[in-house]
């Protein structure tokens, strides 16, 4: 069964709770994956090091334009990462994150 998932990156652990939250509560996810990283980046020409928050959120096609503007409209970055990766599921799962992502 086909399904999103999107990789997204966060300043802090608790920017990453509140905008998983909101995305849960709207049901536009159906669930996320919490994890803290060091990263790495040029910005603005130079190059840059952050602890920042990762999560991989599981969604359904159908909500990704409300999943990119909820997350850009919640996120202080000025150009968030919000990056899309087609996934395939069990037929179980599958079915679950369609019935947790329908408004």
């Amino acid at each position: 069964m086909p399904f999103v998932m999107a990789y997204l990156t966060f300043p802090t652990a608790e920017d990453a709770e509140r905008i998983v939250e909101a995305l849960l509560e709207a049901r536009i996810i159906a669930c996320a994956n919490l994890f803290p990283i060091d990263s790495r980046y040029r910005w603005r020409g130079a190059i840059e090091r952050a602890r920042e928050t990762a999560a991989i959120v599981k969604t359904v096609p159908e909500r990704w334009d409300e999943l990119c503007a909820e997350v850009a409209r919640l996120h202080e970055y000025e150009v968030p990462c919000i990056v899309r990766l087609e996934g395939a599921a069990t037929a179980a799962f599958g079915a679950w994150v369609c019935r947790e992502t329908q408004p």
